[in-house]
């Protein structure tokens, strides 16, 4: 199993990501991003509690914060469920009920009661600072069945 979480650590002060804003670059290096994933972790399962096999949703433009909540997700073993947020609001009501959301992450909610906890990147990327020492994924886990990580009654789909 790639240890990607200690590969992070090992790339310490490179250059992971380079934001592009007009004039302005900043970079973040590999060690930030692993400390703003850890972050992230920790801001969501204050809010949400133990987030191992929900389903989170995002609803939001790419970005680097995104890539660290989408690692904090994926690292506290829950379930990233990425939504396009120029969809229309039938189709996104639709994804969230579809993929049976325990709790979504928008800043800039525009529809109707989404029916589940919202949060906001800003609420996860600001304030006190605690942090959550996230984890690489073991051989027993990528060994487990895919089924493992849905709610019940759900299906898993297989290619026929």
């Amino acid at each position: 199993m790639f240890n990607y979480l200690e590969t992070l650590q090992n790339y310490g002060d490179r250059c992971a990501y380079r934001v592009l804003d007009g004039a302005n670059v900043t970079e973040k290096s590999y060690r930030r991003y692993l400390k703003d994933a850890n972050i992230a972790a920790a801001r969501l399962e204050e809010k949400f509690g133990d987030l191992t096999g929900k389903h989170i949703g995002i609803f939001e433009q790419t970005s680097y914060e995104y890539a660290a909540i989408l690692a904090a997700i994926i690292f506290s073993r829950a379930v990233a469920v990425p939504l396009n947020n120029l969809e229309s609001e039938k189709n996104v009501s639709f994804a969230i009920k579809t993929a049976k959301l325990d709790a979504l992450i928008a800043d800039n909610w525009m529809f109707a009661d989404p029916g589940v906890p919202v949060i906001s990147i800003s609420e996860i990327v600001t304030g006190k600072i605690t942090d959550k020492r996230l984890s690489d994924f073991s051989d027993a886990e990528g060994d487990r069945e895919r089924s493992s990580y849905l709610h019940p009654g759900q299906q898993v789909f297989q290619k026929v």
